[in-house]
């Protein structure tokens, strides 16, 4: 946020001095949030400072020398919330032996509003994975029962299930939501061909 004072015409001053930014958060004042630009009249903070959702009050204040009269103006910041980003680790398609474990990983998936870290996405998403059968005789399929939690971050499924066919393909769906806002979620699939026993 940048700010601009002007000295009035009848004025006697000469120079003016940008006091300091105070911040408000839904009109409540925030103690300790001050701006990291060495420009007095620029109100600049890192990313995720600022909480998603809420709308913030920015008040610059200005006085003016020698006469040392006080002005102040407030700008007003509505912080949006970012994307919701799903992703399964390894990309769109994979091939696992048939006496092999398959784990599908959607713990890289993020809400774009918080800071891209563990601490800071956890508890924010929820997961929901899917599965469908690819193959010519059983096209569509639901294979979701293969899945042995399906609100899981990460989902395993056991080598010799019973149900994957060598040379058959399934695909995995995965739907994560965040729980702040409203419908705010992505979806993304791989797809699994199964090959033959390792040798």
């Amino acid at each position: 946020v940048n700010g601009l004072a002007k000295l009035s015409s009848c004025t006697t001053s000469t120079r003016l001095i940008y006091d300091k930014w105070v911040v408000f958060d839904d009109n409540v004042f925030v103690s300790g949030l001050t701006s990291n630009s060495k420009d007095p009249k620029r109100f600049q903070v890192p990313p995720f400072t600022l909480t998603a959702g809420h709308t913030y009050q920015i008040q610059l204040g200005v006085t003016n020398d020698p006469a040392n009269n006080f002005a102040s103006v407030i700008g007003q910041i509505f912080v949006a919330f970012g994307e919701v980003v799903a992703t399964i680790s390894g990309g769109v398609s994979r091939q696992n032996p048939i006496d092999r474990e398959t784990i599908l990983d959607g713990s890289s998936s993020l809400d774009l509003s918080f800071a891209p870290n563990a601490v800071d996405q956890a508890g924010v998403l929820t997961y929901e994975w899917t599965c469908i059968e690819l193959s010519a005789t059983t096209f569509g399929v639901d294979c979701s029962g293969l899945i042995n939690d399906v609100t899981a971050p990460t989902i395993t499924i056991a080598a010799e299930n019973g149900v994957f066919v060598i040379g058959d393909s399934y695909e995995f769906g995965l739907r994560v939501s965040s729980v702040f806002g409203t419908a705010r979620q992505s979806s993304t699939t791989t797809t699994l061909k199964v090959s033959g026993r390792n040798t």
